[in-house]
């Protein structure tokens, strides 16, 4: 049978093991809520960082499109320009074959024999 002072002190412990979890509680609770204001802290530096990230990826994104547009377009620049290089080159074989076919009639069958299928390079005449 325990007497009234060994009770007491009993209770006396127990309560001070309990104030002592309870500091140790209100201590961990207090780092807690540290740790959730700097986490919170960091999510929200993380989040502008991503809408940041974001919308630098929407302009170049738009930057992309643009160079693709304007590559697009001189693609058809260079077509255009290489079909009518093609028919200049064409319209210009042909008068430069006519043109040595009308000399060629005129010059005289001993010099067509020395040339034989070589045709003679133009001349130009200038009128001064």
């Amino acid at each position: 049978m325990m007497t009234r002072g060994a009770t007491v002190r009993d209770i006396n412990n127990k309560l001070n093991a309990a104030l002592k979890e309870l500091e140790v509680s209100r201590k961990t609770c207090s780092d807690l809520l540290q740790e959730r204001e700097e986490s919170e802290v960091e999510v929200k530096k993380l989040v502008d960082k991503n809408t940041q990230l974001k919308r630098q990826l929407v302009e170049m994104h738009t930057q992309h499109e643009d160079i693709l547009d304007q590559h697009n377009h001189l693609r058809r620049l260079v077509s255009e320009f290489q079909e009518c290089r093609d028919t200049h080159d064409c319209i210009a074989s042909q008068a430069l074959k006519r043109n040595c076919a009308r000399r060629t009639t005129l010059l005289p069958p001993s010099i067509l024999r020395g040339l034989g299928n070589r045709l003679p390079t133009p001349i130009t005449f200038s009128t001064s």
